[in-house]
């Protein structure tokens, strides 16, 4: 007769479990590292579109192999282009369209409540973006002094002031979809606006760098609040103004041009380069000048007016679209170019001209891999709650508990595969357990269910490894002597 050494301890059982599913996880990472350290890498090989700075769109080549990489540039047609340092070939600029029935979402600010930058004066003052954490998000400025860290006054939508600004002279910022830098937010010098996140308390200690362009960027920054409006914000004397009070603005970006995409009359300077601001409304594309008062004004063809798209402003009254578009198995994305003027007319298009993978695709490659080491329902689902979404958040452009929700859909086969093993060894173990006459309870079926094989070999240690019960020895049977009979 036996015996279970462990009954029914469900706080032993938890931890044994957690035990066990850590030291796995552990050995398997290990053991994964030391063989794809053996192992070739991958080859990758990454495309995307650009232009030149005299206006050709090429595409870019990337291509790596263990910790070798080659990039190179062809044309559309395919042929091999050679680049000069002049060329300088640059990404598309990225607008986003917001729609008016769209949620707002404000996860992007929750982490970045403290912006800081330098003023243009002689002895810059620290500058302050101070976001309140409300629904929708809102924001005022806060001026210090370098050297005595004195704060000088605040800055509002009624400008300077020396209290801080109330509910109603705040700015309500705007929705931001995938823009990590936040660089369609507030512009204050040639570069886009790099966010650097202060944590603890303000001012901080840290120092920027302050530039002068010879443009209104020496005075000025651009902040685009939530109602679609630019504020012009004077960093000298804190006074605020709008700024193209007339557009209805969804986004907003910084964007130099090259004197060939301007006009030939633009200009009598000798500037080879002009800064500027473009601006996207409802139904057109505005690049402004921050040199001279002027701006240039391109028609958004209807088909692109509520879509994302990148653009270039190209000269002689032409504009390029760069789209991106589904594929039919939903696991490749194309790429799509579309030549119009500045009126929206079409002069030409090409379709399918990168074809690349989705993250979807992507995701679907990489989570069966990830239940080789949590090959379990329950720890699968928690390594789906804990994983970063940033990228897939700023990919799709949705909110972070979104982006969440979209993994949990893409694993859904996988969830269904781990939750039918669960119950294939639940039904082994209750099987098993009939046969030996082991006690057992149905919380104990869940709980291999849930756990996959981790709660099934933890269940086997404390229920089926058995040892003999010791028994009083007026207990045990007695043994019979038989007598020989003697000898002679």
């Amino acid at each position: 007769m036996s015996t279970p050494v462990i009954r029914k301890s469900w706080p032993v059982v938890a931890l044994l479990t957690v035990g066990l599913i850590i030291a796995y996880v552990f050995g398997a990472i290990i053991v994964s590292s030391i063989v794809s350290s053996f192992l070739p890498g991958p080859y990758r090989h990454q495309k995307s579109i650009v232009a030149t700075g005299s206006g050709e769109i090429l595409i870019q080549h990337y291509e790596y192999l263990n910790s070798d990489y080659e990039q190179y540039y062809t044309d559309l047609d395919g042929e091999r282009k050679e680049i000069t340092a002049t060329d300088s070939p640059q990404s598309l600029t990225h607008l986003s369209s917001l729609k008016d029935d769209e949620d707002y979402s404000f996860e992007q600010y929750r982490r970045r409540l403290i912006f800081a930058f330098l003023d243009r004066e002689q002895r810059p003052r620290k500058w302050y973006l101070i976001v309140e954490n409300d629904k929708p998000a809102t924001g005022y400025f806060e001026v210090y002094d370098p050297l005595t860290n004195r704060r000088l006054f605040f800055v509002g939508r009624q400008g300077r002031s020396e209290t801080r600004p109330t509910k109603s002279d705040v700015f309500e910022l705007p929705r931001i979809s995938g823009d990590y830098y936040l660089q369609s937010v507030l512009l204050i010098n040639e570069t886009p606006y790099y966010i650097n996140g202060i944590h603890g308390t303000i001012p901080s200690s840290s120092w920027g760098s302050a530039t002068r362009t010879g443009s209104l960027f020496d005075t000025f920054g651009f902040l685009r609040s939530g109602d679609n409006r630019v504020w012009q914000i004077n960093f000298i004397t804190g006074e605020v103004s709008p700024f193209l009070p007339e557009l209805r603005v969804h986004d907003m970006k910084q964007l130099t041009l090259n004197r060939e995409q301007l006009p030939a009359d633009w200009t009598q300077a000798d500037r080879r380069t002009e800064s500027g601001i473009i601006v996207r409304t409802e139904d057109a594309l505005v690049w402004s000048s921050l040199h001279e008062e002027k701006s240039l004004r391109a028609a958004i063809p209807k088909s692109l007016q509520h879509e994302d798209f990148s653009a270039r402003l190209q000269g002689e009254n032409r504009v390029v679209y760069l789209t991106s578009s589904d594929m039919e198995n939903q696991q490749l994305r194309e790429l799509n170019l579309l030549w119009t003027d500045f009126s929206g007319d079409t002069i030409d298009e090409k379709k399918g001209v990168i074809t690349q993978p989705t993250y979807q695709q992507d995701f679907q490659n990489n989570r069966w891999t990830a239940t080789a080491v949590v090959p379990g329902f329950l720890p699968f689902v928690s390594l789906l709650a804990i994983m970063p979404v940033d990228d897939v958040a700023q990919r799709e452009e949705i909110t972070l508990a979104e982006a969440r929700w979209l993994i949990v859909r893409h694993s859904t086969d996988v969830l269904l595969t781990l939750f039918a093993i669960g119950g294939l060894l639940a039904a082994w173990f209750y099987r098993v357990s009939k046969a030996r006459s082991v006690e057992f309870s149905w919380m104990g079926l869940a709980w291999i269910v849930l756990m996959g094989p981790f709660g099934y070999i933890i269940l086997r240690y404390v229920t089926w490894y058995r040892r003999p019960a010791l028994q009083p020895i007026d207990s045990r049977p007695g043994i019979d002597i038989i007598s020989l009979p003697q000898a002679g």
